[in-house]
């Protein structure tokens, strides 16, 4: 299962934050699709998880991983670095040590 480093927690928890962004929502992973081909991933905000995703809960944050990506994923650590006003998210091995800022 996806993991979320403590830095991400922290930026999600910002973000969900907003007032403006409604109570229970979440960041969402889906596959990113141009020309009916997966290209990457997107993430967005959403209200709720879609039917079939996979819902990640670390210290409030919630993330909900779309069914197509999560096998991908399982293994993987979703990591945050934050700039000022902005937000990277990066995906990394399990394990691996978050990039220093």
């Amino acid at each position: 299962m996806l993991a979320l480093s403590e830095s991400a927690v922290i930026a999600i928890n910002g973000i969900m934050s907003n007032p403006e962004v409604p109570e229970g929502a979440g960041l969402r992973i889906s596959p990113q699709i141009t020309g009916n081909e997966p290209v990457g991933l997107e993430l967005s905000v959403v209200e709720a998880p879609a039917g079939g995703d996979q819902v990640v809960e670390d210290q409030g944050a919630q993330v909900f991983v779309a069914e197509q990506v999560s096998p991908m994923l399982d293994d993987k650590t979703l990591d945050a670095t934050t700039e000022g006003e902005q937000v990277r998210f990066t995906i990394i091995d399990q394990g691996e040590p978050s990039p220093s800022p």
